[in-house]
């Protein structure tokens, strides 16, 4: 009885140990905290707002006058589709990625400018997609962000 005591004090500290240096040995690629997550575009962090309410993906960034070096918006829905996208309110230039449920960067928007007129031009991708990030304008470029490119989110 005491053997098995003991083995079984093995096990579970064994058990305990793996599955604590399996969590801490992971690289922190995908973090959320309240609004805000990690995206990650190879070795480019992007620390993005989530918008996946009605309300937030309507609003965007607009009326904002800035948007921080490696800030972003991410746009989450439930599936993939077409989803078209407009600088209305917008004071901001920005790059758009559409980004599929693969994970992959399906179509890119570069230095896309405020909208001055009306009715706004609206942009979409050629193909479907699950997620849109609005960064900066001419991010893509500094960073060599392109159609293909694997990315990390939570």
């Amino acid at each position: 009885m005491k053997h098995t005591k003991i083995a079984l004090g093995l096990i579970v500290s064994v058990a305990v140990l793996a599955l604590f240096f399996s969590f801490s040995s992971r690289p922190p690629t995908c973090q959320k905290t309240g609004g805000i997550t990690v995206v990650d575009i190879g070795s480019t962090h992007v620390n993005a707002e989530v918008a996946d309410t009605p309300e937030n993906i309507t609003r965007g960034l607009m009326f904002r006058t800035s948007l921080g070096e490696n800030a972003g918006m991410l746009f989450v829905f439930d599936r993939d589709e077409i989803y078209n996208f407009w600088m209305k309110n917008t004071k901001i230039p920005l790059d758009m990625l559409w980004i599929d449920g693969n994970r992959r960067i399906v179509h890119i928007e570069k230095n896309v400018q405020p909208c001055t007129g009306d009715p706004c031009p609206t942009y979409s991708p050629s193909k479907t997609a699950r997620y849109v990030l609005e960064v900066n304008a001419n991010f893509t470029a500094a960073h060599n962000i392109s159609v293909g490119d694997k990315v990390s989110l939570c």
